[in-house]
C-alpha cells in the first residue's frame, strides 16, 4: 500500500475511522474498536472542550486506508507508519501522561478495555 505524505493524507484516514464509528455498522465499528484498544501510538484530535479522539498509527500511515484495504496488507508495519507520521506532522510521537488518561477516558467512552502495555508506553502525536 501506498503510504502518506501529508496532513491530507491523514485527514482522509481520519474521516474514514470517524465513518466507521460513528455509523456503527457491526463489522466497521466493531474493526474500529479493536485498533483502537490495540494501538500504541496514536494522532490525537481534541474534540470539544475536554474530549479527546484517537486514530492508530498503524492504520492512519497508508494512504486511502480502508478495513479491508488494512486487512488485505500483507505488509502493514506499525514501525513503518510511524516514521511516515513523523515526516508528514514534522514532529516525533511521544508519550504524555495528560494524553495517556486522556486515551484511557476515550476507551471507557466506547466501551473497551485497552491492551496492557507491560513493557511499551503509548506515544502521541496532537493535531
Amino acid at each position: 500500500m501506498e503510504r502518506i505524505n501529508n496532513l491530507e493524507d491523514i485527514m482522509a484516514n481520519i474521516a474514514t475511522m470517524d465513518k466507521y464509528l460513528e455509523n456503527k455498522l457491526d463489522s466497521e465499528f466493531d474493526y474500529a474498536l479493536e485498533k483502537i484498544k490495540k494501538g500504541n501510538c496514536f494522532i490525537v484530535v481534541q474534540s470539544g472542550k475536554d474530549f479527546y479522539k484517537f486514530y492508530p498509527s498503524r492504520f492512519i500511515g497508508y494512504k486511502n486506508n480502508s478495513m479491508n484495504r488494512h486487512e488485505d496488507n500483507p505488509d502493514k508495519d506499525g514501525r513503518k507508519t510511524n516514521i511516515y507520521i513523523r515526516e508528514a506532522l514534522g514532529q516525533k510521537e511521544a508519550f504524555d501522561p495528560l494524553l495517556e488518561s486522556k486515551y484511557l477516558d476515550y476507551c471507557s467512552y466506547l466501551g473497551i478495555t485497552p491492551t496492557k502495555r507491560e513493557k511499551l508506553t503509548r506515544k502521541y502525536w496532537t493535531l
